[in-house]
């Protein structure tokens, strides 16, 4: 991709984001309110230039807009704005997954997306946060079919198929769960070990919303 077209898609990127005008983003990251509209016309600027002006949208990115994922995003500068809120983020992948996880358990909707989209950036920001293995990859793919699985069907419940294939369990700890712990059953209210696969099912089971598990949901939310 040419380095005019990058500094393009940047600018309009956080100039919708943000309701500002194109020319004031320009302004803002090149000290030309004209350069990005010249940039559209067709016309070039040095590479020196291009990446200095990448830095700065990298320096100053908003926290709650992703990345473009096909644009390779240089470090934020010691003490810029996107350096200091990132301070407070967890900083390596693992940390983010305990952290959207943990939000998720909690019944923190907003929490969870947050840590979500974060570890999606720092897989693919920092690919050798764990040495050796393919985290961008592994961590898409991890997240993809959680997503998948939280899916509930047309009658608001959670798919046996993608929930025991994202826990690895097999399909009796999700019917066991379903037996003992949904609304009306014997052990509703109760809440098994946390460390047992039906445990982890039942968490997956209120997490993703299943109707048979609206009460424990509201539970775990009222204690958190």
């Amino acid at each position: 991709m040419h380095t005019e077209m990058i500094v393009v898609r940047l600018a309009k990127r956080v100039a919708e984001h943000r309701g500002l005008a194109l020319s004031t983003v320009s302004t803002y990251a090149g000290g030309d309110g004209k350069l990005v509209g010249r940039l559209i016309d067709g016309h070039d600027i040095t590479t020196r230039r291009a990446a200095r002006i990448v830095q700065w949208f990298s320096d100053h990115w908003p926290g709650d807009l992703p990345w473009p994922p096909d644009i390779r995003r240089p470090d934020p500068s010691p003490g810029s704005p996107a350096a200091r809120a990132l301070e407070s983020l967890p900083q390596t992948v693992a940390e983010a997954m305990d952290r959207w996880f943990g939000c998720m358990t909690r019944g923190d909707d907003a929490g969870a997306a947050a840590a979500r989209d974060h570890a999606v950036e720092l897989a693919r920001m920092r690919p050798d946060v764990l040495p050796g293995l393919p985290i961008t990859d592994s961590m898409l793919g991890m997240i993809a079919a959680r997503e998948k699985a939280m899916r509930l069907d047309e009658r608001g419940r959670a798919r046996a198929a993608a929930l025991c294939e994202l826990l690895n369990a097999p399909r009796y700890v999700y019917d066991a769960a379903i037996r003992h712990y949904a609304e009306g059953k014997p052990k509703e209210g109760e809440w098994p070990s946390p460390k047992s696969q039906v445990g982890r099912m039942v968490a997956a089971l209120v997490e993703a919303g299943d109707v048979r598990f609206q009460g424990p949901r509201r539970a775990r939310r009222s204690a958190a």
